[in-house]
């Protein structure tokens, strides 16, 4: 049996290669970058490892946590687990604090908003019946600003709880973003406490998942490359034939998974008439930034809560990486577009440092600063973008697609970069047992 090529070691790729490989079929990973993870893993930056962005996790993460047990990760040890909390500061309308309860299913978060600290109790109520009315599927045209005024919610609920997780979840503006992946992102993480509980990593987020994954494949004979970029695939009479690097090495294959980004899918694509189609729906996904800066102000400084979200811009969340054994280093994220794209590092560091100096109990000056710049970082999960988002098969026998722009129903996160790994995986097997089967009626 040749070896399944797969194109791109990020999350899906690594998703992909291990449930292949523990499916008893070989497999070959190429990824262009020296390390695996793909733009959730851990960079040398400045002389440090600092991971690419803060990146973490919910309860909800169903098929990534089922991975991290299958390639031998135990939770406790790369992860710090506790209850959603979200702290927020705002000047305009005052801080919101929420923590989520005990109770089953989804009266955890009754729980969190009539407990609410910063809201009267009348707007508590006001919140709670409110939020009942989001458990309705909206239409799928529907952006999340138009959802959230159709079922009538308070305007600081909306700007000061729903916008926000919008904005994190889906690295898409409420006014643009699709209601109906919104939709599908609460239903999950608020389904129970569980599945609402944060999962932040306790250590460089290359050892959570990408270099445990990288150990798995090995020991079942699978071949890992690093800097080996595919250059074209080769396709021949309706059906893949291989991928030729940029070093001008030709890799024959008879099944492979492109699991790249859109841009470089789109780019992979292209070329042949019988992915061109997919190719061009691939383009004409919009893609969006994030940004992470990390400022190291001395072990003595803390958050508490780890977690809390800021509305003054430009950071939005921001988070104390003590829990990963780092103390005194400060996290801060500004998630889509906006005028911060244009500002330069040191303006940027500068005006972070001013917004955390109104949280920090001891807001020294920072003793030094990074900045990581993710500027395809994401899809924009917009209406339009999801019927835009391709299956796994391809036209061309053999080629296959797994990322988190595949239609998974979900953004472009963790869980549905893996999600979409272990899927593709999952019907090219099935796909492969089929072939093989004889036809009706011939001799066995």
């Amino acid at each position: 049996m040749s070896p399944v090529v797969v194109v791109g070691a990020g999350w899906a790729g690594l998703s992909a290669a291990v449930e292949l490989s523990e499916r008893g079929m070989p497999v070959t990973l190429l990824e262009a970058a020296p390390v695996a993870g793909g733009r959730a893993r851990s960079v040398r930056h400045s002389g440090r490892t600092l991971d690419n962005g803060q990146h973490l996790l919910l309860g909800a993460y169903r098929d990534t946590r089922a991975l991290l047990r299958r390639i031998g990760v135990r939770e406790a040890d790369v992860f710090a687990r506790m209850p959603l909390e979200l702290r927020l500061h705002d000047p305009q309308d005052g801080d919101l604090h929420l923590r989520a309860g005990a109770l089953p299913g989804r009266l955890h978060l009754a729980q969190a908003l009539l407990g609410a600290r910063g809201l009267a109790l009348g707007e508590r109520w006001r919140w709670l019946r409110a939020a009942d009315q989001l458990r309705r599927q909206p239409p799928p045209d529907l952006t999340v600003s138009a959802w959230l005024a159709a079922t009538g919610q308070p305007r600081r609920m909306r700007r000061q709880l729903w916008e926000p997780l919008c904005l994190a979840a889906l690295n898409t503006p409420a006014d643009t973003a699709s209601a109906s992946v919104f939709h599908r992102v609460l239903d999950e993480a608020l389904a129970s406490p569980e599945h609402s509980a944060l999962y932040i990593p306790s250590r460089a987020l290359g050892r959570v998942l990408p270099e445990p994954a990288e150990g798995y494949l090995r020991t079942r004979g699978a071949s890992l490359r690093y800097g080996a970029r595919a250059k074209s695939l080769t396709i021949r009479d309706g059906r893949i034939a291989g991928v030729t690097l940029r070093n001008g090495e030709s890799i024959e294959a008879d099944t492979v998974v492109l699991a790249c980004g859109p841009r470089e899918s789109t780019r992979l694509l292209t070329p042949h008439a019988e992915t061109a189609e997919i190719a061009d729906r691939l383009g004409r996904l919009e893609m969006q930034p994030i940004v992470t800066l990390y400022l190291d102000y001395g072990p003595a400084t803390r958050l508490d809560p780890t977690m809390q979200g800021l509305l003054d811009g430009p950071l939005q969340w921001v988070f104390d990486r003590g829990q990963g054994g780092e103390p005194g280093l400060i996290a801060g994220v500004i998630s889509g577009p906006g005028e911060h794209m244009n500002l330069d590092n040191e303006t940027l560091v500068r005006t972070a440092a001013r917004q955390l100096g109104r949280l920090l109990a001891d807001p020294d000056q920072y003793r030094s600063a990074w900045v990581v710049r993710e500027r395809l970082a994401t899809f924009a999960a917009t209406p339009a973008a999801e019927a835009l988002r391709p299956a796994p098969q391809t036209p061309v026998r053999g080629l296959w697609l797994a990322g988190d722009h595949l239609d998974t129903g979900l953004p472009a996160t963790l869980e549905g970069a893996v999600r979409s790994g272990l899927d593709c995986a999952q019907r090219l097997a099935a796909a492969d047992r089929t072939a093989e089967l004889p036809e009706p009626g011939a001799a066995r």
